[in-house]
């Protein structure tokens, strides 16, 4: 399955979700592993696949996971930061 149909499966079994590029990823604050952007609050993270990823984002994302939230990884983690590229 690839990142679209697990996001069609979501809507599908009526899973409330939203995707967060790094611009809100840094903006959201984090408190005992419930990440918060406005008026939602997040319990798990899951991770599309991707080459990839901002130090920052990287940094949040194990914040979020060392305060006990969830990370979901699907498909593949990132070896690599975008400030390598």
């Amino acid at each position: 399955m690839d990142y679209w149909a697990l996001m069609q499966l979501l809507v599908q079994k009526q899973q409330d979700f939203d995707v967060v590029n790094d611009f809100y990823l840094a903006r959201a604050k984090l408190n005992q592993g419930v990440a918060q952007l406005g008026d939602e609050s997040y319990h798990v993270l899951v991770l599309p696949p991707m080459r990839v990823i901002s130090r920052e984002s990287l940094a949040k994302v194990r914040e979020f996971y060392e305060q006990g939230g969830d990370v979901i990884a699907y498909a593949s983690l990132p070896s690599g930061s975008t400030e390598e590229v």
